[in-house]
């Protein structure tokens, strides 16, 4: 996994979310957000970079599960909006947390399109923290009305 510096994160011409804009994980418009910037990575997937502060630790030096599944869940919710302009809200969510996640070191979380049937999205989601598969996840999207 290489960090490369981008800042340019997507937004569809033709759709707006306003209701987003408040997302915990990704809202441009909530001040207690975490402020990820997620950007596409090809049709069919998304990425961003981050950092997690302490204020996010759950012991000393390590994130939170809650974060770590917000993250794994809204890096997957983002991509199928890039995938397909939807709002897409979750179905089923499966984790896997394998390591600590540290704060205050970068990581590389990334989600993809695993299928789409019936207006259900599969996708899958992980987290890397120094070339380290941390946590990944699985989910079920369907798209909201």
């Amino acid at each position: 996994m290489v960090f490369e510096e981008n800042t340019e994160s997507y937004e569809r011409e033709n759709i707006s979310i306003a209701s987003h804009n408040r997302c915990f994980a990704c809202g441009k418009e909530n001040p207690v957000g975490l402020g990820i910037k997620f950007s596409s990575s090809g049709q069919d997937g998304v990425f961003a970079q981050y950092v997690i502060k302490e204020e996010y630790a759950g012991y000393p030096g390590m994130a939170q599960g809650g974060i770590i599944a917000t993250l794994l869940d809204s890096a997957m919710a983002n991509c199928v909006f890039h995938h397909s302009g939807v709002q897409g809200v979750t179905a089923r969510l499966n984790l896997r947390f394998l390591k600590p996640l540290n704060t205050n070191l970068p990581l590389f979380i990334e989600a993809h399109v695993k299928k789409v049937e019936l207006g259900m999205y599969e996708m899958e989601s992980s987290i890397h923290q120094k070339d380290v598969l941390k946590a990944y996840g699985e989910g079920i999207f369907f798209a909201c009305p």
